[in-house]
């Protein structure tokens, strides 16, 4: 597939995580309060974590199976966050992801971000289908997934142990089709580096 390319949009640049974004990354997820709604995220968060987790991305990025970027601040260069699409490439289909540092929440960055990975996954990867699941508490990342046009669709009752209590999860859906039609909005398209 080539190298993973960077995206740019009015305030950010998405680009590959780099191994020497492991202390950051180790910073800005060790947060109990970030992890309270990410289940796959532990607290505390170590160091080899977040560089074996880095390390991996090229080689799944090479095999088409996802894309995994590094939003920064374009003023500052400051890593805030990633966004990911894990992509079923035999069924055009991807899984997003995402997170940002908490100090970061509130500024638009995580529909931005998102945003620009949807874009890029109808465009260059020609993907059918992008989805997305939250936590029901977890009202910002909802708020976010409605705000970039996705489809609620409905959500699966006590599906996620987390935390030692059964949390229900909400699911949400975007389809090619529907994603060009929601285009006319005044959001901003990455542009390719």
């Amino acid at each position: 597939m080539g190298s993973q390319p960077s995206l740019r949009t009015e305030r950010l640049v998405l680009r590959p995580l780099l191994l020497s974004d492991a202390a950051r990354v180790r910073i800005l997820c060790d947060d109990a309060e970030l992890s309270m709604f990410l289940p796959n995220m532990p607290n505390p968060y170590p160091r080899r974590l977040a560089e074996s987790w880095i390390a991996s991305h090229r080689d799944a990025w090479q095999k088409g199976r996802q894309a995994v970027f590094a939003v920064v601040e374009a003023t500052s260069r400051d890593l805030v966050g990633t966004v990911a699409l894990v992509i079923q490439r035999q069924s055009r289909v991807a899984e997003l992801g995402y997170w940002l540092g908490r100090q970061y929440w509130g500024r638009g960055y995580a529909a931005e971000a998102v945003q620009a990975v949807i874009d890029f996954g109808f465009g260059p990867l020609s993907l059918h289908r992008v989805y997305a699941h939250c936590l029901t508490g977890n009202v910002r990342s909802l708020a976010v997934l409605s705000r970039v046009g996705m489809v609620h669709e409905g959500y699966r009752r006590q599906h996620v142990l987390h935390r030692d209590a059964w949390h229900d999860v909400e699911e949400f859906g975007l389809l090619a089709s529907e994603h060009k039609l929601n285009r006319g909005d005044a959001a901003p398209r990455p542009r390719s580096r």
